[in-house]
């Protein structure tokens, strides 16, 4: 579902263009040795910011603390943040050497 959003795609994943008739798809990934990632340790904040925000979104009680910082197998840890604008800020910056 992610890979449906523009901004998700330009700045965590490399595609390759494909021209089909009068329309252009974007494969990602052409097999399991072709890594289809380009910032790893971004999707994964993105996905956990995304994930835990919406959970706090649905049971929409704003009071409740800030959480620990999650630790990922990279040795990262992700803060997670409340701000509507830092989240949207995640998916904002795009990769330079992809375009549309």
């Amino acid at each position: 579902m992610l890979a449906a959003l523009p901004a998700i795609i330009r700045r965590f994943l490399k595609t390759q263009p494909i021209q089909v008739r009068a329309a252009t798809h974007q494969v990602i990934g052409w097999s399991q040795d072709d890594p289809c990632i380009a910032d790893h340790a971004g999707l994964q904040r993105a996905l956990a910011q995304y994930i835990v925000h919406g959970c706090r979104l649905d049971i929409s009680d704003f009071s409740l603390p800030s959480l620990e910082s999650l630790p990922l197998a990279s040795g990262e840890c992700i803060e997670f943040l409340t701000d509507q604008a830092d989240i949207e800020a995640l998916i904002a910056a795009p990769r330079a050497a992809y375009s549309w």
